[in-house]
């Protein structure tokens, strides 16, 4: 006897597996010409002085500009582990600017751009957290006594992946969502 193949599958009133939810953390858009062109202007200053201060020699294989290129992809390796601007995303462009900047001896503005990086993604955790609040028609305080409930401590000190559970929080709390016409008692048609 041929088994049938329908035999084996699930029942139509069983519900597909639910997809975990997981948080956006990384912004994968491709770096822009003008980002590409910046980066590669800092890295030129931070090549040219190392090269007259000594700390870089010069490679008598290679012409200054192509030195230049082999030295710029192994830096920029070191710091966000791909070699060409290409294939770099928009994630990449602080850490990179931050690595460059800091070998051209730009050190307070390479501070800056690593603190930037460094909070960036909570930044939109918050961002997405204030939005959620705003649908929900709830505070911030509100997310606020969860986040001190759940970990006992403030909203401006929990980190990226407490705030992004915290936003789910409110997104699956029971109250309806502000400007929903869920019927009730006293907006029933009949």
């Amino acid at each position: 006897m041929i088994a049938n193949p329908s035999m084996f599958a699930p029942p139509a009133s069983v519900a597909a597996p639910r997809r975990r939810w997981t948080p956006p953390t990384s912004n994968t858009a491709p770096l822009s010409n003008k980002q590409k062109g910046i980066i590669c202007e800092v890295a030129r200053r931070a090549f040219d002085k190392m090269l007259d201060s000594g700390a870089l020699e010069a490679r008598a294989d290679l012409c200054v500009s192509r030195h230049f290129k082999v030295w710029r992809r192994d830096e920029q390796f070191k710091a966000v582990s791909r070699s060409t601007l290409t294939a770099c995303i928009q994630d990449n462009y602080k850490p990179l600017m931050a690595h460059f900047l800091n070998l051209a001896g730009e050190v307070e503005t390479a501070m800056r751009y690593q603190e930037s990086a460094a909070l960036e993604p909570k930044r939109l955790a918050s961002h997405a957290l204030g939005e959620m609040c705003k649908k929900r028609g709830v505070t911030i305080e509100y997310a606020n006594s969860i986040c001190r409930q759940a970990w006992g401590c403030d909203l401006r000190d929990a980190n990226q992946r407490q705030v992004w559970w915290i936003r789910r929080q409110v997104q699956e709390m029971k109250k309806p969502v502000v400007g929903s016409q869920n019927p009730t008692a006293d907006n029933v048609p009949f």
